[in-house]
């Protein structure tokens, strides 16, 4: 028990490993911006191309 408490105090204190935590935030925050601009940007060109298609099949149509 005092081994393991007194390797979680070595750990609390190491800061060394402090900028590779700040870096695999930032990559996980660029990440979620990209999926999210990717989905907003999939979904514009869904709803152009269903507008196209009813166009298309409504002059097909003759309407």
């Amino acid at each position: 028990m005092i081994r393991g408490k007194r390797l979680l105090m070595e750990l609390y204190r190491e800061d060394s490993g402090q900028d590779v935590l700040e870096y695999a935030l930032i990559g996980a925050f660029t990440i979620l911006v990209a999926i999210a601009a990717v989905q907003g940007v999939g979904n514009a060109l869904v709803n152009q191309w269903n507008n196209i298609s009813s166009v298309v099949s409504d002059a097909a149509a003759g309407n």
